[in-house]
């Protein structure tokens, strides 16, 4: 490792990323709401996210699944986990993204920062507590490729986020 390279470590480690995350992800594509139901996982006590169906705008969701269908969600299971769910017109994709911090053998090797954003959410599903929740995502970037003129660059691209739950801090992570 060069002193450019500790550098710009030391640079993304005191901008909060983390170095060296390791990322499961497992999508399984679905013909029928009820086989969304079936992939998600059972319940879990910490799970909170959001929710989008044909009758409702994006509100928080706990719990079970609702009885009509899912357009839309991100549900945080734990500190390392999260679901998510989208209809894409035919069938829905539901995505489990689990962190694996200390297992170096499992999932792909990436950066991780964290990023925050603004809610939509309406004053009645609001987390208890949050006047102005903001919505926490874990965002992953993974090895594209090595630079075309310096085999020793690596060059890192987006490849994933997960969502981690809520905050009200006002201020802009990302």
């Amino acid at each position: 490792m060069t002193d450019l390279d500790a550098r710009v470590i030391d640079l993304l480690r005191n901008a909060g990323a983390h170095l060296d995350q390791r990322i499961a992800v497992h999508t399984e594509r679905c013909e029928t709401f009820d086989a969304v139901k079936r992939a998600l996982p059972g319940p879990t006590p910490d799970a909170d996210g959001w929710i989008c169906t044909p009758s409702s705008t994006p509100t928080r969701w706990r719990g079970e699944p609702p009885a009509e269908p899912i357009l839309a969600a991100e549900l945080a299971l734990d500190a390392h986990r999260s679901v998510h769910v989208r209809h894409t017109g035919s069938a829905w994709l539901v995505t489990t993204i689990a962190e694996h911090p200390h297992d170096a053998s499992e999932g792909t090797r990436c950066l991780g920062d964290e990023l925050s954003l603004r809610s939509t959410l309406e004053d009645g599903h609001r987390p208890r507590g949050l006047d102005r929740p903001r919505l926490v995502y874990r965002r992953f970037w993974r090895l594209a490729s090595r630079g075309p003129e310096d085999a020793s660059l690596d060059v890192l691209q987006p490849w994933i986020a997960r969502f981690a739950g809520w905050s009200e801090d006002t201020k802009e992570i990302a």
